[in-house]
């Protein structure tokens, strides 16, 4: 390896990802820098004339809403970046001197990696891939998403090998795409020509609590339109659910919410599940799971017995590493401050 010319990034603490299509080189920023309140608080996308690898020359650069974990680029002069928190963030480098935001998405999760080939953009959002048509100029939308964290499926099947965690590296090339995390590598291919409707329920899953006084919970349901058509989208009838029922449209690559009214029946229960049935004939027919939760405890009530075991006693400047065991209500304890810690890692 013989090295050619040194460039500095303006603004930039240290390159990131790097991608480059005939002539220019796409870099990112991997710092994070605090322009003042309103302003993008990630790193930059920067344009590079590569035309005389001896000289390269800084020809344009914008800020970004996230830190460019991944380029991808399309055939027509844009460029992707997947901005892990921030989503995925589209430019126009049609005009290399001067970079422009065209697109920037929310994802659920973090976008690590994607590729970009054919009009498709295919995501890594950290434990879901997510499937956009990016075939439009500046537009995105939603085709498909799968959650393949097996703490996200209903039933996690067939195995748990299945299960999509820490996700990093993605390839697409034409139709088929190479996904891996962090122990598993995912071999897949997109479905040819999947422009039909495409339903996408963002909340599959709500969470209220049963405090037994009340006998209705008020919930809220997300729902977008993957296709370049109006999509309908049936709530289907339930005599415990206000608001079941009725048809919805969805304007294409839209987002729409709907609210409904879950009702105890006569013993005080909730019912479990809202179907959605629309015209996507891959999933004709979708639910949202309603889960009531038993109240956890509120202020001034009495705190339950617990017993955990307990490491790190200190008197004065001793401290002891032998593990004990904690009872809430052992008289020995009683005035002595506690710390609870808990770890995790990633």
């Amino acid at each position: 390896l013989t090295l050619l010319s040194e460039t500095t990034l303006p603004e930039a603490t240290g390159a990131w990802a790097v991608a480059t299509h005939e002539q220019w080189v796409y870099v990112t920023d991997a710092g994070v820098h605090d322009r003042g309140a309103g302003a993008p608080s990630g790193g930059h996308l920067y344009v590079v004339d590569g035309s005389n690898p001896a000289s390269p020359q800084v020809v344009g650069y914008v800020a970004t809403e996230g830190l460019g974990k991944s380029i991808a680029l399309s055939s027509d002069g844009q460029v992707a970046l997947a901005g892990g928190d921030a989503g995925i963030e589209i430019y126009d480098v049609s005009k290399p001197t001067v970079p422009v935001q065209l697109v920037h998405e929310q994802t659920p999760g973090a976008a690590i990696s994607l590729g970009w080939s054919g009009g498709y953009l295919l995501v890594s959002d950290w434990m879901t891939l997510r499937l956009y048509d990016a075939a439009e100029r500046g537009v995105l939308r939603l085709l498909w998403a799968t959650d393949l964290a097996l703490a996200l499926l209903d039933t996690p099947a067939p195995a748990p090998e299945w299960a999509l965690d820490n996700s990093g590296y993605l390839s697409l090339d034409g139709l088929e795409f190479i996904a891996s995390d962090m122990d598993t590598i995912f071999l897949g291919r997109i479905q040819p020509g999947h422009r039909a409707p495409a339903l996408n329920v963002m909340d599959r899953r709500h969470h209220f609590a049963l405090d037994g006084g009340g006998d209705q919970e008020t919930l809220t349901i997300r729902m977008s339109n993957g296709s370049r058509e109006v999509l309908s989208v049936d709530l289907r009838k339930d005599p415990h659910i206000q608001g079941s029922g009725a048809r919805v449209l969805v304007p294409p690559g839209q987002t729409t919410q709907v609210s409904v009214t879950a009702l105890a029946d006569a013993g005080g229960a909730f019912p479990q599940t809202l179907w959605l049935d629309s015209a996507d004939p891959l999933r004709p027919s979708r639910r949202a799971t309603l889960l009531g939760i038993e109240s956890g405890l509120v202020l001034g009530e009495v705190v339950p017995d617990f017993r955990l075991p307990m490491t790190n006693q200190c008197e004065g400047s001793s401290c002891s590493t032998d593990t004990e065991c904690f009872q809430l209500y052992d008289a020995m304890w009683e005035g002595l401050p506690i710390l609870i810690a808990f770890y995790t890692s990633w």
